[in-house]
């Protein structure tokens, strides 16, 4: 992939992120709103309305929405206290490491979204807000650390990935197409979703989809531009990154993952976040996270 130069990370080309808590805060927002970009809204407490060209529609605690490029939208109002997290992103940025110029159909379909708003339940929106606050802390670190840029966009991968993921659960008109390759590709993350905390390794997910190991590998590399080894690993951060919210022990979080001592989980995790588990969960609790 191609090292990131400054160009890159201009306003333009960056995700955006607001924490969004009072009237101030919601005319900046407004007046940076373009409609070359598509914006990812979520509720964290309080009522907000927002408008697209006469449309009202309301939010609240909860509730996310996904607005879509070339939509003229504003937020026309609040009520009470609120906290709200947004990040807008142009269609592009991103991408390139992780798909070439193969970007998977259920992603770019989020671009295009018409506007339809989903609740969430309690631990589906505290894992967006964690993936907003680690775009958010990386976002702001990335000129001093060029390799941030492939982190931001593992971490934009993970966050589209999971409102896809969301829409097919909670919205009956989000129907997409899949081709085979996708096919193949979903019927792989299903397995792994089903079996990475036991099963780490490439030959179990190409034996339960009766394929050959290494024709298995070079098929998910051509679609993705990654081996199959990858998604299993993040897979396993994102859980990890979950599981970290909470206040059971780290040692015991590696053994869930199929870790066989925390040494190991340890340098697992600090090699895909660059940082330790107990850093990362510090994070969680610090103001630099907010």
């Amino acid at each position: 992939m191609k090292q990131p130069n400054d160009k890159n990370y201009d306003r333009n080309t960056a995700p955006s992120i607001h924490y969004i808590k009072n009237r101030q805060q919601i005319k900046t927002v407004n007046a940076q709103i373009h409609g070359d970009r598509f914006y990812i809204l979520l509720v964290k407490k309080g009522k907000v309305r927002i408008l697209s060209g006469t449309k009202p529609i309301d939010l609240e605690t909860g509730d996310l929405i996904v607005i879509p490029i070339n939509f003229f939208w504003r937020i026309n109002g609040s009520y009470g206290t609120i906290h709200m997290a947004m990040i807008s992103l142009p269609a592009s940025f991103g991408f390139q490491g992780l798909w070439g110029d193969n970007v998977p159909i259920f992603l770019t379909f989020l671009m295009v979204l018409p506007f339809s708003k989903l609740a969430l339940d309690t631990r589906e929106q505290a894992f967006l807000l964690l993936l907003f606050d680690l775009l958010a802390m990386k976002n702001r670190t990335r000129g001093e650390n060029m390799a941030s840029h492939e982190t931001i966009s593992i971490i934009i991968y993970l966050l589209l990935f999971e409102l896809g993921v969301l829409y097919h659960k909670y919205d009956r008109f989000f129907l997409v197409n899949y081709s085979g390759k996708y096919q193949l590709l979903g019927g792989f993350l299903k397995l792994i979703a089903r079996h990475y905390r036991t099963q780490h390794h490439i030959p179990f997910y190409a034996d339960k989809l009766k394929l050959n190991a290494e024709y298995f590998s070079k098929r998910i590399k051509k679609i993705t531009g990654r081996s199959p080894k990858y998604f299993i690993k993040q897979v396993i951060v994102k859980e990890a990154m979950i599981l970290l919210q909470g206040s059971s022990d780290i040692a015991d979080i590696g053994r869930r993952l199929g870790f066989d001592d925390p040494p190991s989980f340890s340098r697992f995790f600090k090699r895909h976040t660059f940082m330790s588990p107990s850093a990362f969960r510090n994070k969680l609790n610090s103001k630099e996270m907010m």
